[in-house]
C-alpha cells in the first residue's frame, strides 16, 4: 500500500482510486487530505535526493549541459540555478 501512496509514477487521483479499489480505503475528505499530505512529502523527498546527486556531480566537476543528459527530470536553468547557489 506505502508503495501506491508514494510513487511518484503514479497520478494523486490514480493513488485514490487504487486505495478505495484494491485496499477498500473510503477517501473522506480527511483521507484525502492525508494522502495529499503524504504525495507532497514523496515528491519533496525525490527532489531533495536528484539536488543532492546534482550537487555531487557539480563538485565533480561536470558541467550543467552534461549533467541534463544524465537527469532527464531537470532543465539547464535548472542545474545553473543550483550551480549558482553552489
Amino acid at each position: 500500500m506505502l508503495s501506491v501512496v508514494l510513487s511518484s509514477r503514479i497520478s494523486v487521483e490514480e493513488r485514490k482510486k487504487i486505495l478505495e479499489d484494491k485496499y477498500g480505503i473510503d477517501m473522506t475528505i480527511k483521507m484525502e487530505r492525508e494522502m495529499n499530505l503524504m504525495c507532497n512529502l514523496s515528491d519533496r523527498i525525490e527532489e531533495k535526493a536528484e539536488q543532492g546527486v546534482v550537487l555531487q556531480m557539480l563538485k565533480d566537476g561536470l558541467e550543467p549541459e552534461k549533467i541534463v543528459t544524465y537527469l532527464s527530470t531537470l532543465t539547464l536553468a535548472d542545474v545553473k540555478k543550483m550551480k549558482e547557489q553552489f
